[in-house]
């Protein structure tokens, strides 16, 4: 088993596996959809399900300024 395999199983009922930055996000600011995080280990965190429909795909820019991540789609 791999490890993102390992962290899908790991969670408890009522959690979900969320990727701390999405892979895809809606930039507020510019109102486009934007390629963004990866499906990765370091990328994925436990949330209830409401904390992660709160979160939606919300561009977490102070993440993306900080580390470079920034691709249109076009």
């Amino acid at each position: 088993m791999d490890e993102i395999e390992e962290i899908y199983r790991g969670r408890l009922p009522g959690i979900t596996v969320d990727h701390i930055v999405p892979l895809v996000c809606f930039d507020r600011d510019t109102k486009k959809y934007v390629a963004c995080g990866l499906h990765v280990t370091w990328n994925l965190q436990y949330m209830t399900k409401s904390e992660n429909s709160r979160k939606n795909r919300w561009l977490p820019k102070h993440l993306l300024d900080e580390h470079g991540f920034w691709t249109d789609l076009k």
